[in-house]
């Protein structure tokens, strides 16, 4: 929520935010991957590889909302601040413009 200076404040508290929210109010209804269009339906592959891999898809997104959805954000700021306790080591920065593998 915006506060009165402009400022970003959490509209519940973190305990009571899912990471499954999150992760659907950023990406809101789009897959998690985008199917490839069509191609020439030729072999059993070809001829499937569609509805092949919308349901994997589906099963997939399933299993990933379904781990975020048992975590809350302050379940994560609470393991983010132990793995920092731990010494863990902060993955490196990269620019902006580097594409991830």
């Amino acid at each position: 929520m915006r506060g009165r200076s402009g400022g970003v404040r959490l509209g519940r508290p973190a305990d009571r935010i899912t990471l499954g929210e999150i992760y659907r109010s950023s990406v809101g209804d789009k897959p998690l991957w985008a199917p490839r269009p069509e191609g020439p339906r030729e072999c059993l592959v070809t001829h499937h590889s569609a509805e092949y891999f919308a349901r994997l898809t589906d099963e997939t997104e399933a299993a990933v909302l379904g781990a975020l959805a048992g975590r809350t954000l302050a379940d994560s700021l609470d393991e983010l601040r132990a793995i920092d306790r731990a010494g863990g080591t902060p993955a490196p920065e990269r620019p902006l413009s580097t594409p991830r593998p």
